[in-house]
């Protein structure tokens, strides 16, 4: 018969005493939403105003300027580059028209783009659209600014990078 042997405990920093666990601590409730407070009978359950985005800054020839010189440090060409532009989605939440607007912004440039890579996907509310077109292959700077250019001159056009 075989008899059990134990191992002592591990040792800690504080000698042999056992380490009591710390007690979980509590976090406070989130406020009520907006909905809680229209289910309870208190408070406006409107929503906020919707707030328009800041107007979209141009690119002078100080920013193509710095622009181009931390673009000579960071990027090569030829490059696979994605173009993001969001704006106004003005027919409903298909956005269809800027998508495709946008779309052309960049086969003016560079050719055709796959139709597999292009994505919209509407805002919340439906008011705006958000358009990614790429990977695409660009050849030079030139054709980025160009790029950009074009999605600005879509009044449209709220914000694009």
């Amino acid at each position: 018969m075989q008899t059990a042997t134990r191992r002592p405990p591990p040792a800690t920093s504080r000698g042999a005493a056992p380490l009591r666990q710390a007690p979980a601590r509590r976090r406070a409730p989130p406020p009520p939403t907006t909905r809680a407070a229209a289910a309870s009978g208190g408070g406006d359950a409107s929503p906020p105003p919707a707030r328009d985005p800041p107007p979209l800054r141009k690119l002078d020839a100080q920013g193509e300027a710095e622009w181009r010189r931390i673009d000579k440090k960071v990027n090569k060409y030829p490059a696979a580059r994605e173009f993001k532009a969001i704006g106004a989605d003005e027919l409903g939440a298909d956005g269809s028209t800027f998508a495709a607007a946008m779309t052309r912004c960049v086969t003016s440039v560079v050719g055709p783009v796959h139709v597999e890579c292009v994505s919209t996907s509407p805002s919340r509310t439906g008011a705006y659209v958000a358009v990614r077109i790429g990977p695409v292959y660009v050849h030079s700077p030139e054709q980025v600014i160009e790029i950009f250019k074009n999605f600005q001159s879509d009044a449209r056009c709220k914000f694009c990078m």
